[in-house]
């Protein structure tokens, strides 16, 4: 261990220094301590990860221990700080900067002991508690669960309920005792436990959530082609039916020739052109799964008196991974029809744009969206249930997986969704 210890009193500096290592006695550790006579001197030789801890003198010449906290705290946030001083009037000033404790002088052993147990709790405790937080805090920041995040204050409130109940009191003199801190250890790793078990259910619901958006995605999918299928099946019926009339046709095109009756000719040959059965295999773009997406909502649109047009460029083959993709674009497409079907003081419309280009693909969705969206945040409120809308969080999450953006923005009743990808 290494301390620091920052006083303009020589005498205390040497009281404080045999306490220390008087403490340390029997151990294995070792402990090295400097002395520093100002907070000039300290910061002068102080960098981040240099000392374990720093017990500092608030009363000084020149800069006070209240501003070499202060300085101390722009450079390294995580370094425990005990304060000394002969004026108590200042202990509420220095959980400013997160003091990890409070020592009035003259220190007596006790007091620094308590005051070192409390610094090696806080040593062996806090690592850990970092760990844990860089490990799960991308994993709890990605589950949409708003009842939980409304009532998950309940477990660090009932903890401080605890320590309450068994300690007596939450006074100064009380938090520094044995027991405080024992039990405070014991909490800490049930906290722990409860967490892990938390993350872990999180885990689950996200894991479900993303097979029930992969199991809509399929049976979106699956429809689409179940439409495809029947449109081309219609057309190939009547494209038959023409083909067994084009002996017919050719015959009585062959008698009007023969006659020279030109005017009916093109009389007949008008009414033919309009019996035609229609061109409903429309292709947007070269990717098979891509222009089948599309030609079903399309189709959806229409059928719903929708007005949707179309203009994209894709290639055969995608640079991103093609299911995530459908996904992506599945969820802009499925959110511009549900808000276009809301709509009733004027005529609906979708317009779809996208293109794919060396090393990018950009998405354009535009559609009508009669009211203001309401917004959480920077996330859209769902119209359909409880929370955010996965639609809209889904976009934006493969956006971030592919280093690209997501945007989305309301403006004069119409709804603007905008996606730029830059894989790798």
């Amino acid at each position: 261990m290494r301390f620091a210890i920052v006083d303009d009193l020589q005498s205390d500096q040497r009281r404080l220094t045999e306490l220390i290592e008087k403490d340390y006695e029997g151990r294995d550790e070792t402990v090295e301590i400097s002395c520093f006579a100002s907070g000039e001197d300290f910061l002068g030789a102080f960098r981040p990860g240099r000392f374990s801890a720093v017990f500092l003198d608030i009363v000084m010449e020149g800069i006070g221990g209240m501003e070499t906290a202060r300085r101390i705290r722009k450079q390294d946030e995580r370094l425990p700080i005990l304060f000394t001083t002969t004026e108590p009037g200042f202990a509420i000033d220095g959980y400013e900067f997160h003091a990890l404790q409070y020592l009035l002088k003259p220190i007596q052993p006790d007091k620094l002991a308590r005051a070192l147990m409390s610094f090696a709790v806080f040593v062996i405790t806090v690592p850990f508690m970092l760990l844990f937080l860089r490990k799960t805090k991308d994993r709890v920041f990605q589950t949409d669960a708003p009842m939980l995040w409304r009532t998950i204050w309940l477990l660090p409130a009932s903890t401080t309920g605890i320590v309450f109940l068994f300690t007596g009191s939450l006074d100064v003199e009380n938090v520094r005792q044995i027991r405080f801190l024992f039990a405070r250890v014991l909490l800490i790793l049930g906290m722990f436990v409860v967490y892990y078990i938390l993350v872990k259910s999180l885990d689950m619901i996200r894991r479900q959530a993303a097979l029930e958006e992969k199991n809509a995605l399929q049976e979106t999918m699956l429809a689409m082609q179940r439409t495809q299928y029947s449109q081309l099946s219609r057309h190939m019926e009547e494209t038959r039916r023409a083909r067994h009339d084009l002996r017919q046709h050719l015959t009585l095109i062959h008698s009007y020739l023969k006659d020279g009756s030109q005017e009916a000719l093109r009389e007949y040959l008008e009414q033919y052109e309009q019996s035609l059965p229609p061109d409903v295999h429309q292709t947007f773009c070269r990717n098979y799964a891509v222009n089948i997406l599309v030609s079903y909502y399309r189709e959806e649109a229409h059928q719903e008196g929708i007005d949707c047009s179309v203009q994209i460029e894709f290639a055969e083959t995608l640079i991103i991974n093609e299911a995530e993709f459908c996904a992506m674009l599945g969820n802009l497409l499925e959110n511009a029809l549900t808000a276009c079907r809301k709509v009733k003081k004027r005529a609906p419309f979708i317009k779809v744009r996208g293109r794919q280009e060396p090393g990018q693909i950009v998405v354009t969705v535009d559609n009508s969206y009669e009211e203001p969206p309401v917004t959480d945040g920077e996330e859209f409120r769902s119209t359909s249930h409880e929370g955010s809308g996965t639609g809209t969080a889904s976009v934006r999450a493969i956006a971030a997986h592919y280093r690209g953006r997501a945007d989305f923005r309301y403006d004069d009743q119409v709804f603007y969704a905008s996606v730029a990808l830059f894989p790798e």
